[in-house]
């Protein structure tokens, strides 16, 4: 099946009220991990409103975007991704048992300035060849005569969604949940 990365929308007050106690963030994290299976609870059903599948793509535009798959490159680039404050703290992701990132509504427009500015073909050519051996294995390790062509079956629509939705996003002033499980 595959670790699969979702995006759901908010405003910081919102986030800030589902994040007031443990309990609660550990209960929204529960029920986010949950909705394919079950509807949303009506006080969470907000979240569905604007939603962003990556499927599992993720990784490979982690590492597009990062030169590795975790992640590890400055602000705001890594922000798209992995970057970002974990939803209701160390508790809740031991209780809730899957990461949950969150972003603020600021966090959100510098990330989708960066997006913006950094289309696939550039992230592409910035990429040194350690970074290349990342993207490859975040594909799964194609053979090489099928690697372009998987980058643009996959990642590249997936790497222009996600564009198109922190500029969504940014552009409604909207704070950012993020669930890699």
């Amino acid at each position: 099946m595959g670790v699969t990365m979702e995006c759901f929308l908010a405003s910081d007050q919102r986030l800030a009220e589902l994040e007031a106690d443990t309990l609660t963030a550990v209960e929204t994290i529960r029920a986010l991990c949950g909705h394919w299976a079950t509807p949303l609870p009506p006080h969470l059903a907000d979240l569905m409103d604007d939603f962003l599948d990556l499927d599992k793509a993720w990784a490979a535009i982690s590492a597009l975007l990062t030169g590795d798959a975790a992640g590890d490159r400055p602000w705001p680039a890594a922000g798209a991704i992995c970057g970002g404050e974990l939803f209701g703290g160390e508790q809740a992701l031991t209780a809730g048992g899957v990461a949950v990132i969150r972003l603020t509504a600021a966090q959100v427009r510098e990330v989708a300035g960066f997006l913006r500015e950094h289309p696939f073909e550039v992230l592409l050519a910035g990429l040194d060849e350690d970074g290349l051996s990342e993207l490859r294995l975040a594909l799964w390790d194609p053979p090489p005569e099928e690697f372009h062509a998987e980058l643009d079956r996959y990642v590249r629509p997936y790497l222009r969604e996600l564009t198109d939705y922190f500029d969504r996003a940014a552009g409604r002033r909207m704070a950012m949940l993020k669930m890699i499980g």
